[in-house]
């Protein structure tokens, strides 16, 4: 089977924004997030060991991590005030998923779906 490398987080409907793979290397990895009438963000960091940020332009909005935890599989996710928390959340999702096909997530199916393009 093979992986999507774009998603789309819908919002009411309408596209909210849309996650892309742009750059996987051993050591770092980056998707980027095209918002819809808003500035595009980037996720960038160690994408495979839970430890990234989450940035809109130069102003970082999220950190996810596993440093928090000590329990297999579980990672946090810190949004700064004034985030979108569910936008956040949705890409941290989105990403969980391109980079692991065999996760299904219930909770949020009507919020992400693959993109046609």
């Amino acid at each position: 089977m093979r992986i999507k490398d774009t998603y789309s987080i819908y919002r009411k409907g309408n596209v909210l924004a849309t996650v892309k793979k742009a750059l996987i290397t051993p050591l770092r990895q980056r998707f980027d997030v095209h918002v819809a009438g808003a500035e595009n963000m980037e996720v960038e960091g160690n994408i495979l060991d839970h430890e990234y940020e989450i940035h809109e332009g130069r102003n970082k909005r999220a950190e996810v991590s596993k440093k928090w935890f000590r329990v297999a599989d579980t990672y946090g996710v810190d949004i700064v005030p004034g985030a979108d928390d569910i936008l956040i959340l949705a890409i941290t999702v989105v990403i969980d998923m391109m980079m692991d096909e065999g996760k299904y997530y219930v909770c949020l199916a009507s919020l992400i779906a693959p993109s046609s393009r």
